[in-house]
């Protein structure tokens, strides 16, 4: 498709790619079987998709040839988000990113290569480069260049070094966990005036160069899937191969038009550019559609211990966003101290990644969340978070009608609580409990008073609610001990300070 220092617009391109003969790649020796997977429309608005790069998270990275930009698409339940990357680009076509989330760009017209840092900073990485039409980087941070003739490292320290010559044109780069580096190479046949090209392997420590593959149509865009396989994105054959060590070679994908870079992710789906019309931009990405891709991990996000309100508030973290199409959610509980209930439905099939659910007083609530895929796979679910709102102040015996008097605000616990001023008031739970921690819901100021908390006839602790600052709600005393059962007794220790209780934390 591309020749070096020679300006051939993608229209020119995608013409050629109709001229040439459909070649089936042949390991060496070996004829091509295939194994083609259904694949779906991932996202649309591209000019020439010529680059890609997939982060750990799921964010694609996309080099747009035609139309000179870089993109970041973030899918979300099967929506994608565009995000511009950098400027000033000329043509650019590998895109890599590393474990840092860096991302490296082949400006093939400028003659360099870029790095964007994940906080948007962008530098030239290297020097000297001619057509830089492929960037790769290892696990250690190493980069690698396709340019044009030569395959050149850039070390993270900056140090520069040809490590393979010798190429008619390479168009596409991959590094495997062995630190080998894979380079795709074209040429036209002079015989035949029909593009052919190979796979070559670059050892890491010998720099020996062995052809993998041979008989592509027009290799360009290399990548490695989780299993150690290189895939390659044979443009003009309108192809991706599989290149399985001692097996033939299979086509994955046979329905992208003129696919220049192919990518995997974290599920094992294989994405790839499809060519569209260029002026409006109807290129997209496909990706593999199967079963067999597992749902991504769900988390829930941790809650506090006890709560200061019966408004649960609850969010949720996947691992890859990208493969997800709904997240289901469940909770069960635990009133009054008894063992946890069988669980309930809370959403299903929700595209949200937040919720709020409202409790009751003294009960315990633990939540787990599960995803599902489009094709209905559902993941484990996950780790329980739990908490507890605390018993409510109107659950509580008061010692006597006129020492305690109610407070009505809508923040509280029930919009209630319970304020004494007269020493040796007391509120009392009605029934017996078996424990090991209490905390108390209270208001807190510079002229508060103090409470003695009981456990039956046995004091577990003091607690002061003078604290400077502002009146305000807090979660006190945390006072923990070794199992006991009994009735919760609070009792105002204090003369004329205001003592304001809105509830108990039990546990």
């Amino acid at each position: 498709m591309l020749l070096p220092k020679r300006r051939t617009t993608p229209k020119v391109a995608a013409a050629l790619a109709l001229s040439v003969a459909v070649i089936a790649p042949l390991g060496v020796g070996a004829a091509s079987a295939q194994a083609v997977s259904p694949t779906s429309v991932y996202a649309t608005g591209f000019a020439t998709p010529a680059g890609l790069a997939v982060d750990a998270t799921g964010n694609v990275y996309v080099s747009d040839y035609a139309a000179s930009v870089v993109t970041k698409v973030s899918l979300v339940y099967g929506v994608p988000t565009f995000t511009q990357l950098g400027n000033g680009f000329r043509s650019p076509l590998g895109v890599a990113v590393d474990a840092a989330n860096n991302v490296y760009v082949a400006d093939y017209l400028n003659g360099r290569v870029e790095k964007i840092t994940s906080a948007g900073i962008q530098t030239d990485v290297g020097a000297h480069f001619t057509n830089p039409a492929a960037v790769a980087v290892d696990a250690t941070g190493d980069m690698f260049v396709a340019d044009v003739h030569d395959i050149v490292k850039v070390t993270r320290a900056g140090v520069q070094s040809t490590i393979a010559s010798g190429f008619t044109f390479a168009k596409g780069l991959a590094v495997d966990a062995a630190g080998d580096v894979f380079v795709s190479d074209s040429r036209i046949d002079s015989a035949t005036n029909v593009s052919v090209g190979s796979v070559y392997r670059v050892d890491h420590a010998s720099r020996a160069v062995t052809q993998v593959a041979t008989g592509f149509a027009g290799p360009e865009g290399l990548t490695i899937d989780p299993a150690g396989n290189v895939l390659v994105a044979d443009t003009y054959a309108n192809r991706v191969f599989r290149l399985t060590p001692g097996s033939t070679p299979t086509v994955v994908i046979s329905d992208a038009y003129y696919p220049m870079a192919v990518a995997v992710n974290s599920a094992g789906q294989i994405l790839t550019g499809s060519l569209g019309d260029l002026g409006l931009k109807t290129g997209k990405l496909v990706a593999t559609v199967s079963a067999a891709i597992p749902a991504p991990a769900v988390a829930m996000t941790a809650l506090s211990a006890q709560q200061l309100r019966s408004d649960v508030p609850l969010s949720w973290a996947v691992n890859s966003m990208a493969n997800v199409a709904a997240v289901d959610v469940r909770y069960r509980t635990s009133v009054g101290g008894a063992a946890l209930s069988a669980y309930t439905p809370l959403v299903t099939g929700t595209h949200a990644r937040t919720s709020t659910f409202s409790g009751g007083s003294d009960t315990r609530y633990c939540f787990s969340a599960m995803t599902r895929t489009s094709r209905g796979v559902a993941s484990s679910w996950s780790a329980e978070t739990c908490t507890t709102i605390p018993m409510d102040d109107r659950a509580l015996l008061r010692s006597s009608a006129n020492s305690w008097v109610s407070t009505v605000n809508a923040g509280w616990l029930g919009s209630t609580g319970s304020t004494a001023t007269i020493k040796g008031s007391s509120l009392t739970t009605t029934k017996v409990r078996l424990m090991t921690s209490l905390s108390l819901v209270a208001w807190t100021c510079p002229t508060c008073g103090s409470v003695d908390v009981y456990v039956g006839a046995a004091k577990v602790g003091a607690v002061s609610l003078a604290k400077p600052g502002a009146a305000q709600r807090s979660l006190l005393g945390s006072i923990r001990f070794s199992p006991r059962t009994g009735k919760v007794k609070i009792v105002v220790t204090s003369t004329g300070k205001r003592v304001s209780v809105d509830g108990i934390a039990i546990s």
